[in-house]
This record gives C-alpha cells, structure tokens and sequence, in this order.
C-alpha cells in the first residue's frame, strides 16, 4: 500500500483551515446578528421551501420503504406550483444532490440552520476539490489558496 504523504496532508489541512476561517470572516455580519443566508424573495420562497419538501419527499420515501410498500415515489403533488412531479420540479433545488440527505437529521424548525451549514460544505468541497487539482498538477501551495479564494467567493457561488 502506498504511503501517505505527510507534506500533502499538512498542504490539506493548512487549506481547510485557511477556506473555513476565510468563510467565517466573510459571513461573520450573519452568524453576528443572528441572520440567515435565506431572505425575503428566491431565499426563502424558493430555495428553503425546497429544503423542506426534499426532506418530506425523502421521509416519505423512506417510510414508505421501510413499511414494507417498497420503493414507492409519489408522482404529484398539489403544493409544488399548479401541481407537478415532485422529482423533476425539485430537480433543479437539488434532490439528486446526496448532501441534501443530510437534511434527515435536522428538524424542520431547524433547516435554517442547515441551509447554512450546507453552504459551508459546499465552499470546503469546492476549495477541497481545488486543492486536489492544483496539487495533481504541481502548483505552489499559495497558488492553490489564491485560486480557492478568487473561485468560491467569487460572484458566481455568492
């Protein structure tokens, strides 16, 4: 088995620790005055109420499985627009995505705070993801921050 590369761990680690640090200096105004990143508008009519039909949607499949029913997917649902299949009109929101499983072990008063929490591992992967790729092609180690910095928290992810 090949060995570990104690310089590529410590590279890793110094990034997490740099992007999540980074992260919270950014979005210190929010935790500080108890805000959200879901706001009035697409945030919270859009978005959030997609996290808590993706969490009925995958309750509901799960109860079912486990009933004994087997994989029964519900086809319509009335309080998705004028009515529309749950799976393509949450397509879009993320219900493939497998981090919007973690919602499972959040109760729905507290999705909120999932919300962010998923915005957070969505910056490290992204800058994890960088990281792997810079170091796969043999870039400086403050190149690969740098370009962590300028990729995820550029205006596209904000």
């Amino acid at each position: 088995m090949k060995q570990i590369n104690k310089a590529f761990i410590k590279q890793l680690l110094i990034v997490f620790i740099f992007m999540s640090v980074f992260y919270i200096a950014v979005f210190m105004p929010y935790f500080v005055n108890s805000l959200s990143f879901l706001d009035r508008g697409d945030g919270l009519n859009q978005y959030f109420f997609s996290v808590v039909k993706t969490q009925e949607y995958y309750k509901e499949i799960i109860s079912n499985f486990l009933s004994g029913n087997g994989l029964s997917l519900k086809m319509w649902d009335k309080s998705l627009g004028l009515g529309e299949d749950p799976l393509m009109a949450l397509n879009y929101y993320g219900i493939f995505n497998p981090l919007m499983l973690l919602s499972l072990f959040f109760k729905k008063e507290k999705l909120g705070l999932f919300f962010s929490l998923l915005y957070f591992i969505k910056y490290i992967l992204a800058a994890l993801s960088l990281f792997f790729y810079g170091y796969y092609h043999k870039w400086k180690l403050s190149a690969i921050i740098a370009a962590d910095v300028i990729y995820c928290f550029c205006g596209y992810c904000l």
